[in-house]
């Protein structure tokens, strides 16, 4: 009398007729942990080394490491991050709203990153804006007299409506500002060189004195000229 055949194994060892003839939820725990394959890393399948240790190793500190939120550490200049004077100084401007003229004196200038002379050519504006609209030839304080204070019982430019004792003090306040301007930013550069250092204004100073020079030219823009007879 022969016996059962014998059976099939595989290259685990464990039985194709326990797996196969055994009802499902019969198996005892024994034979159900003997029987389930081995499972594989999850780096077997992409055919990748398997490294145990790789979930407690540190991050390699490399300079390409990122930072928090995602940022890298050295990552290229994006339009809202300029690196160049002439791209700060215009991401500036323009976040801070500073009036056409300004720019439009000193465009060349802040192109070719010249800090210097970008102020000296915005303040120059100004004046030359001035003659313009009164038609003189003028020029510094004499110019900004002959346009806003009273010459023979009146002025050629106003400012406001010119009435009361409080419009005749804005509009000298006025030509002070404008006088204040030409004296601090515009005579020193004149009578100096860039190269001798001796007149020296930073990036945070010149955005403060556009932003005077933006102001300046938006009182311009509301004030009437008087015709002469």
């Amino acid at each position: 009398m022969t016996g059962p055949p014998p059976p099939n194994t595989y290259g685990n060892g464990s039985s194709a007729t326990a797996n196969s003839n055994a009802p499902a939820g019969n198996s005892s725990g024994s034979n159900t942990a003997a029987t389930s394959p081995t499972p594989k890393p999850p780096y077997a399948r992409s055919g990748r080394r398997y490294d145990a240790e790789a979930s407690t190793r540190e991050p390699s500190r490399t300079p390409t490491a990122r930072l928090p939120y995602g940022k890298p550490r050295h990552c290229p200049p994006t339009n809202k991050e300029p690196t160049t004077t002439a791209g700060r100084l215009r991401y500036e401007l323009n976040r801070r709203g500073v009036h056409p003229a300004v720019i439009r004196y000193c465009d060349e200038e802040l192109i070719r990153q010249s800090l210097f002379h970008a102020v000296f050519e915005a303040t120059k504006g100004v004046a030359q804006r001035l003659r313009q609209m009164c038609g003189l030839n003028t020029d510094g304080n004499a110019l900004v007299e002959a346009c806003l204070l009273p010459r023979i019982g009146t002025t050629l430019m106003h400012i406001n409506g010119y009435q009361s004792v409080s419009d005749t003090s804005e509009q000298n306040g006025f030509v002070n500002l404008i006088k204040g301007i030409f004296g601090t930013f515009r005579n020193p550069p004149a009578h100096t060189t860039r190269a001798t250092g001796l007149w020296n204004l930073t990036e945070a100073d010149a955005l403060d004195l556009f932003s005077m020079l933006s102001f300046v030219h938006r009182r311009l823009d509301g004030t009437r000229v008087i015709p002469t007879i």
